[in-house]
């Protein structure tokens, strides 16, 4: 995904680089759904308790963002637009307008063609936030609260293949971390002998019979 990610940021126009560019640089900075990110409003943002408050979710619950300092920067300049101010929408596009969803999937679809990334979506974006705090060890239920999910049985759901991944790689890690077993001997239990001692034993009875008789 860092391939294809920095092919699709090379690949916007100048005429509508700034603008797309953050809608794009806003998704890997939060994790944010498109929608999320498009309806965004001036008054959602508060950069003094640095957080987003995402009070109309897909699920309709409270989401709330943090803000970092990468995306701090990224919000003061796209609410310094002159189209932002007036519509009171963070991010607007180059002609000071609201984004709709539908519009700017084919927008990201076109540019992600230029970059022949075709087969990245933009929701690929939201996963590859997903994919890089689970690889990177983050809690599950860190990530479910991040990505906005409903629970976090969601969330494994999604990426039950990173975690069978990472519970595997932590299996191998323990076996090399612990000391080699000696090999398990039953004490204190008569061993099993081998044919040749039982046809011994066998042929001993069967003289010691015969000299009885």
């Amino acid at each position: 995904m860092p391939k294809e990610r920095d092919a699709i940021f090379a690949a916007f126009k100048r005429t509508d680089a700034r603008f797309a560019r953050r809608v794009t640089a806003a998704a890997l900075l939060t994790g944010c759904r498109l929608g999320e990110i498009l309806s965004m409003r001036t008054g959602d943002v508060d950069l003094r308790a640095k957080v987003i408050d995402l009070s109309k979710t897909k699920q309709n619950r409270n989401h709330q963002v943090v803000i970092t300092p990468a995306l701090v920067s990224l919000l003061k300049e796209a609410m310094a637009e002159p189209g932002s101010k007036k519509s009171g929408v963070v991010f607007v596009n180059r002609f000071g307008k609201a984004y709709t969803v539908d519009g700017f999937s084919k927008h990201f679809a076109r540019v992600a063609d230029r970059a022949k990334c075709s087969d990245v979506t933009f929701h690929d974006l939201r996963r590859h936030v997903g994919t890089t705090l689970i690889n990177a060890g983050e809690r599950l239920e860190v990530v479910s609260k991040l990505l906005g999910h409903s629970n976090v049985a969601v969330t494994q759901r999604s990426y039950a293949h990173l975690t069978t991944e990472a519970t595997r790689a932590a299996a191998e890690r323990l076996s090399k971390a612990l000391p080699a077993l000696p090999p398990i001997v039953a004490s204190g239990l008569p061993s099993t002998p081998d044919k040749a001692t039982r046809k011994r034993r066998k042929d001993a009875s069967e003289a010691h019979e015969g000299g009885l008789s």
